[in-house]
């Protein structure tokens, strides 16, 4: 993530980091920032990071109220792995086998199998509703 305003120098537009609570702009003078588990997090080029995530606040307030609804949130590995799966799929757009999938994943066979099942019955369930603060509400 960066910080700050795109290059005026630069035709292309870099995203602008916002307070990940009220998504006020970062203009730098003050960022609070936490690591928080999130299975829904798998990052594109480091795979070290999967299942962190970055959470931006404009005060210690908002950053405390996002960190809170990433505890309230179950870690499911199987939905981590699904994730890894579909970061291979497109990573090899041509395509791989069940085997090669799993094995640029780096998951188990038991591990893929439980990815696989998790993708499936993700689908049929309706989104999270998000209580007001942001966080994910029990269903």
């Amino acid at each position: 993530m960066t910080l700050g305003t795109a290059d005026d120098n630069d035709d292309s537009e870099e995203p602008e980091d916002i307070c990940d609570l009220c998504g006020l702009l970062l203009d730098g003078d003050y960022v609070s920032f936490a690591v928080v588990a999130d299975s829904s997090a798998v990052h594109d080029q480091s795979d070290h990071l999967d299942g962190q995530r970055i959470v931006l606040a404009c005060c210690d307030q908002h950053l405390t109220e996002r960190r809170a609804s990433y505890e309230r949130r179950p870690f499911v590995e199987a939905e981590l792995w699904a994730g890894q799966i579909e970061r291979a799929r497109r990573r090899h757009p041509a395509g791989l086998t069940e085997q090669q999938l799993r094995c640029e994943a780096g998951l188990s066979v038991h591990q893929f199998r439980q990815a696989q099942a998790w993708s499936h019955h993700s689908k049929r369930l309706p989104p999270p509703r998000q209580d007001p603060l942001g966080g994910f509400a029990a269903q």
